[in-house]
């Protein structure tokens, strides 16, 4: 007994030791550091997908060698799958090129260093203030640093929604690759700077709106030199995020994959593509070279996969022809990968784009080195610039065209799918006010349904479309129970006229005809007859849709529908539940007649009342009566009164 308890001490004993060695041997690994970079070597294509659940996987070359970031609590927990690893130099520069506000003109010439922070928030806002009617800049957010998510839109006539594609390119989600940053402001400064100048620019700015955020993570890039410099960039977000595994996943249906809350950064980008219609986007990274369609989260090909499989080689193959040697080769010799097949990603901002906002973004590597000289920064941009271009027309290739209202001509929002081919959210929407929607897709011969609620759907069948082609099918929906309803009742409002309550519904526009010739066009007009009698009163309800005709017979008595001191009315309670009184202070008649309306002009009651001299009570029972509004109308031989009368609940 005494052995077993000293062997079961000794053993707590080595398990202490092993935890405080590995325990301190992550201090050491991590101090003053917010995440490491290493690499290691996995068995099988499961493993690196079980490891991407835990770490940031940053690539993975064919011989299974794994490059990843970690941070202190995901490194520890790796460790104990007893891994053989090798820490990496962080990538990073340590001491970049870097160019001040005072220098903007020389970066805008040779774009071969990085700006410091203040400097690129004014050449933002610069550009948006030189080229007005091209640009307009947009913070979408402001972290806790005061650094901001800017966002270019530009477009000709870019204070008008067009009929155009909503497109979207963004950069540097990881702070330390950065490239992309200083490519996306170069491509903001050739399209506005070469608008009317290059037939190819001109002909990109008069038809699509482009949105671009350079920059979508500042406080990685610069939070480590409070803007100054780009030395020390880190791949997380100022709280030590990956933010491009903090977006709701559609494989798991998880909201939270990476554990984390919703980052400022991600919040910003998920309101942005609320609230536009993007048909295209990408974003951009480092690490390698390599254009990477969906799905990045499971094993699955999309709905257009063919077609994703022809823009990324589009890509890649122009890239692979005017980049240097080897260029887009590193990861396959084609330069494109479905995006599970290389690697998986939980949390991907391009597999949220594809599945929740129905927006075909894929994850374009371009620089297998993360921070690269600024030397190599034109190298890469000549490597890239016309895929950028050949990337962002793919927006107005497919089929395209505007759903409209079939009365008012105004654009729906519609769902548009094509039979037989959409799976996994891969239906689009057209874009209001316009109504523009915008299909990319693949050569092929395909049949369109378009719905939308308060309208009939509608199949168009055979609509044919051939790659680098465009094909337009404009739609009109019919509307449902759109066309007005109408509907009057009238009564006295103390003097000689005769009051008409409109109680129509969806017109806009009216005709009244009263039936002695003449006619009025408000909407609630006060008519008064010469004579006594019966008259035959047409109301007609117009709205874009069409038309209703509704009439009633009115009794007027010329000449005594003003209410005379012979008589005084009150009723009471008014509002009433289950019955209402009528008292009437009578001098001279010897007969009421009392008539109830509803709103559509129905005479829900109607009795005649014997009256004796003085005063009289007449009660109304209610009980049977829905709750709303009413008219009640009371005609004696000396006078005629109305008034509304409202029926409540018990």
């Amino acid at each position: 007994m005494k052995i077993n308890i000293l062997l079961l001490t000794l053993l707590l004993c080595l398990l202490s030791v092993s935890l405080f060695s590995q325990e301190f041997k992550v201090d050491n690994i991590f101090a003053g550091k917010k995440e490491i970079y290493f690499k290691f070597n996995a068995a099988s294509k499961h493993e690196v997908n079980d490891m991407s659940r835990i770490i940031s996987i940053d690539k993975v070359l064919e011989n299974l060698e794994v490059y990843a970031y970690a941070n202190r609590k995901e490194f520890a927990e790796f460790l104990a799958y007893n891994y053989s690893y090798t820490l990496l130099p962080y990538p990073g520069i340590s001491n970049p090129q870097m160019c001040d506000e005072k220098n903007i003109r020389q970066l805008q010439t040779a774009w071969n260093a990085y700006p410091t922070y203040s400097t690129y928030e004014a050449m933002m806002y610069q550009y948006a203030a030189n080229y007005p009617g091209l640009c307009q800049v947009y913070n979408i957010t402001t972290l806790t640093s005061g650094r901001k998510l800017l966002v270019a839109k530009i477009s000709h006539n870019v204070t008008n929604h067009e009929n155009k594609p909503q497109f979207l390119y963004t950069s540097t989600m990881h702070g330390n690759e950065p490239s992309g940053y200083i490519h996306m402001l170069h491509l903001i400064d050739t399209l506005l700077s070469n608008y009317n100048k290059n037939a190819r620019i001109t002909n990109i700015l008069d038809n699509v709106e482009l949105w671009i955020n350079p920059l979508a993570n500042p406080d990685g890039l610069y939070g480590a030199s409070n803007g100054a410099s780009i030395a020390g960039a880190t791949r997380v977000n100022g709280n030590g995020v990956d933010l491009n595994r903090n977006f709701p996943d559609p494989s798991t249906n998880n909201q939270h994959p990476d554990g984390n809350a919703w980052q400022p950064e991600t919040m910003a980008f998920m309101g942005l593509a609320d609230s536009l219609n993007f048909v295209m986007s990408a974003n951009f990274h480092e690490g390698s070279e390599v254009c990477n369609y969906p799905w990045d989260g499971k094993a699955a090909l999309t709905a257009d996969d063919n077609w994703w499989q022809y823009v990324s080689a589009e890509f890649a193959d122009t890239a692979q022809a005017f980049g240097t040697s080897g260029f887009f080769t590193d990861v396959s010799s084609n330069g494109i990968t479905d995006g599970y097949a290389w690697y998986q990603v939980l949390g991907g901002r391009q597999d949220f784009m594809n599945y929740y906002r129905h927006c075909r973004e894929e994850t374009v590597e371009i620089s297998e080195t993360q921070c690269p000289a600024g030397s190599q920064l034109p190298i890469l941009w000549n490597g890239c610039k016309r895929s950028f271009f050949n990337y962002l027309e793919q927006s107005l290739k497919g089929i395209r065209g505007i759903v409209t209202d079939s009365c008012s001509g105004d654009g729906v929002r519609a769902m548009v799918t094509i039979s037989g081919h959409d799976i996994d959210s891969s239906e689009i929407y057209s874009a209001l006010p316009v109504g523009n929607y915008h299909r990319p897709i693949y050569t092929g011969t395909y049949n369109l349904t378009f719905s939308a609620n308060g309208y009939q759907s509608k199949t168009i069948n055979n609509v044919s479309v051939s790659n680098g082609s465009t094909t337009v099918q404009n739609v009109v929906l019919n509307s449902i129970n759109k066309r007005p309803q109408a509907g009057f009742v009238c009564g006295y409002n103390g003097t000689m006229a005769i009051s008409f309550h409109n109680t129509t519904s969806n017109g806009n526009t009216y005709l009244w005809n009263f039936g002695d010739g003449d006619t009025s066009s408000l909407a609630n007009p006060n008519h008064t007859y010469a004579s006594n009698g019966t008259y035959t009163v047409q109301l007609i309800a117009f709205n874009n849709c069409g038309s209703d005709t509704i009439t009633h017979l009115v009794n007027d008595y010329a000449g005594i529908n003003k209410v005379t001191s012979n008589n005084s009315f009150s009723i009471y309670p008014n509002p009433a539940n289950d019955a209402c009184s009528i008292s009437i202070n009578n001098k001279q008649s010897n007969i009421a007649n009392v008539s109830i309306y509803d709103l559509a002009g129905n005479i829900v009651f109607q009795k005649s009342f014997a009256l004796n001299s003085g005063n009289a009570i007449i009660k109304i029972d209610m009980k049977d009566y829905r709750e709303g509004v009413y008219f009640i109308r009371i005609v004696t031989n000396s006078c005629n009164y109305s008034t509304k009368l409202i029926k409540v609940k018990e």
